[in-house]
């Protein structure tokens, strides 16, 4: 690592560029190149004194200073001196004598320092003014900045920070909702640490500590029966197994927490545990419904649709695209079924769901016939009756103005 350091400052800043500003004195390169053997072979004080000896040699304003400075700072870092090399850093970048990118990665090295000697307050303002600076800031600045602010402490930006991170990825990380939860706790926010909990529980169900957490945050804001549920299933988990989170799965759907349950079947079959086969997308999808999720129900059902030879899960799936106003989706996927489907108590929904699609795609004379058929239906008798009496009158209206 060091190793790394240091060429990045012999060798990139003596070459940066075509700016003479930035090009070190051969003298100053040769000292420096000495330094870096003799700290790679640990001889850091010798080290020490040839640098120190050589900023007192040169211009305190200059180019030189600057980088002996900084490769102090990295010298006093690498001996574990934070409180030496954060000072070093600072002046190394008070002199303004270093190039723009160079003062940017500088500040975040001086950050990093700060906040791991215990200089949280110091280290969240260079962190945060080198953020500004940064087009794109890793999750690794992010979570140093969350967890600098929770050891400060100020839990409510740390949990702001950490909110931040989790929302920039479709993974986050476990230790980031860790972070997260602390915080929650800290501050005595039940509901929100309840909350982040059940996401917790979905993503990582393999950990019993989340669920009896879980459990007595839910006692605490007394949802006795939630709690006593939660609890029972962990008293019996094997979380490798199956039929286990089949049950955890289940049990969020009867404790009417439909969006958990569907995140953790989708996150199950995933992984391989649960197997991905027609009946378990059914209750994915049943579970998306009940969450109202309807456009990721409609992307469950669209895939195992063809499946079902009678035709009821087409069925259900054009009901969604009507819902969603996706006429032209609804009205192939209900041509589609209509052979199949067995279920004579649907037919004449079936024709009344043609006849809706049919009239918003403007074909009146198709949308006529098909609710012509469904009055001759007892349950559709009305509604289609109404239609009928609706697409009549536009096409008379048509037929007026022809």
């Amino acid at each position: 690592m060091m190793r790394r350091i240091l060429l990045i400052v012999f060798l990139g800043l003596h070459t940066i560029a075509a700016a003479e500003q930035y090009l070190l004195t051969e003298s100053t390169y040769r000292v420096l190149s000495a330094a870096q053997e003799k700290m790679e072979a640990q001889q850091y004080t010798q080290a020490e004194r040839d640098l120190q000896a050589l900023l007192r040699d040169i211009s305190s304003g200059s180019y030189d200073a600057a980088v002996v400075r900084q490769t102090l700072g990295y010298l006093y870092s690498e001996t574990g001196d934070y409180a030496r090399a954060a000072s070093t850093f600072r002046e190394a970048l008070a002199s303004e004598a270093l190039p723009p990118d160079v003062n940017h990665n500088l500040r975040f090295n001086l950050a990093q320092l700060l906040i791991a000697a215990d200089n949280y307050r110091e280290g969240i303002a260079e962190l945060e003014r080198w953020m500004q600076n940064e087009a794109s800031p890793s999750d690794n600045a992010y979570l140093l900045l969350a967890t600098a602010y929770y050891r400060l402490p100020d839990y409510q930006k740390s949990i702001d920070t950490i909110r931040i991170l989790i929302n920039r990825t479709s993974q986050p990380k476990e230790e980031w909702y860790r972070l997260q939860l602390a915080s929650h706790m800290e501050l005595n926010q039940y509901r929100a640490a309840t909350s982040l909990l059940e996401t917790m529980v979905s993503r990582y169900p393999y950990q019993k500590n989340y669920w009896d957490q879980l459990a007595a945050l839910y006692m605490q804001q007394e949802q006795q029966f939630r709690s006593l549920a939660v609890h029972s299933l962990t008293m019996r988990m094997d979380l490798g197994d199956a039929n286990t989170l089949q049950r955890i799965i289940d049990m969020y759907r009867y404790l009417g927490i439909p969006y958990k349950a569907a995140r953790m079947l989708e996150q199950a079959m995933a992984d391989g545990v649960i197997a991905r086969n027609f009946e378990q997308q059914k209750r994915l999808a049943d579970s998306w419904l009940a969450a109202r999720e309807l456009g990721r129900a409609i992307e469950v059902l669209s895939s195992i649709a063809t499946q079902d030879q009678t035709g009821e899960t087409g069925f259900q799936l054009a009901r969604l695209q009507i819902n969603e106003e996706r006429w032209t989706d609804a009205l192939a996927t209900l041509q589609q079924v209509e052979p199949m489907l067995e279920s004579e108590r649907l037919r004449g929904e079936l024709l009344l769901l043609k006849g809706m699609a049919y009239f918003n795609l403007g074909d009146y004379l198709q949308a006529r016939t098909q609710f012509s058929q469904a009055v001759a239906f007892e349950r559709q008798r009305n509604q289609a009756g109404q239609w009928l009496r609706h697409v009549d009158g536009l096409l008379s209206e048509q037929q007026s103005a022809s």
